[in-house]
């Protein structure tokens, strides 16, 4: 694991923030039933995420409402994808990721997680179940170093559907059980489907979004999505992106915790 310095020279798919966690209450109703997430003092955060953009596109709004409020953030990206892969590395792969990187920065600047640091564990996009004790490891290697006192884990969820997901969130769940360390669990693919069976329902809690978060998202979404272009000032634009997303939505895991 290596602080995050820049691209690398993986092969990577940019996945489409478009498509994950971030629902209107007119999308689903039964959001607006859940109970509210209720975290409270929380001093550090280790976020985890299999890919690219997935931990702004499912948790932006709650990670933003924690810079806000002077968390330390610590963020690992597992791979340095989107759950495809390529047998044939070439010099136009990596500059494309390349160039989505540099428009992540500037996502994170956005909503105000610039401090944030970052961490990049570089394994293959679609083949982390194969190196999930080396997930383990990492993320036990962040928890171990922070103070246990208001300390928190946010992960994919494990039942997400991904192989990615999955593998991380088992990863996940396996290092806070050994370090007794809070977790919660978000979800990406799962609601992309009209039915969810399998989500767990009466531990699922929401997260509102202000106007001003939910606008600050809008943005970053957009920013993510549009095609590649330069900005003098690196400031994203005021247009916004995919309108009435009125929460996000976590899963509590149900575990011995400090």
């Amino acid at each position: 694991m290596s602080p995050d310095g820049g691209p690398s020279a993986a092969v990577a798919v940019a996945c489409d923030p478009g498509r994950v966690a971030v629902l209107s209450y007119a999308e689903r109703p039964e959001l607006g039933g859940l109970a509210r997430l209720r975290l409270g003092r929380c001093r550090t955060v280790v976020v985890v995420a299999a890919h690219l953009d997935e931990e702004l596109c499912a948790a932006g709004g709650l990670l933003a409402g924690l810079a806000a409020g002077h968390t330390e953030l610590r963020l690992l990206a597992v791979t340095d994808g989107d759950g495809a892969t390529s047998s044939r590395p070439d010099r136009a792969a990596a500059q494309r990721l390349g160039r989505r990187r540099a428009k992540l920065a500037v996502a994170y600047q956005h909503l105000g997680l610039g401090s944030a640091t970052r961490y990049r564990l570089g394994l293959t996009s679609g083949a982390v179940a194969a190196a999930e004790h080396d997930v383990v490891a990492a993320i036990s290697e962040l928890l171990g170093f922070a103070d246990p006192v208001g300390l928190l884990c946010l992960a994919p969820w494990a039942s997400d559907g991904h192989p990615d997901h999955d593998a991380v969130g088992r990863a996940a769940t396996l290092a806070c059980q050994a370090y007794r360390t809070r977790l919660v669990h978000y979800a990406v693919t799962r609601w992309e489907h009209s039915d969810l069976p399998d989500l767990p329902m009466n531990r699922a809690r929401r997260f509102p979004l202000s106007e001003m978060l939910r606008t600050r998202k809008d943005q970053v979404l957009a920013h993510l999505t549009r095609p590649h272009h330069r900005s003098a000032s690196g400031r994203l634009g005021l247009t916004p992106g995919p309108q009435g997303h009125a929460c996000e939505v976590f899963i509590t895991y149900q575990g011995v915790h400090k």
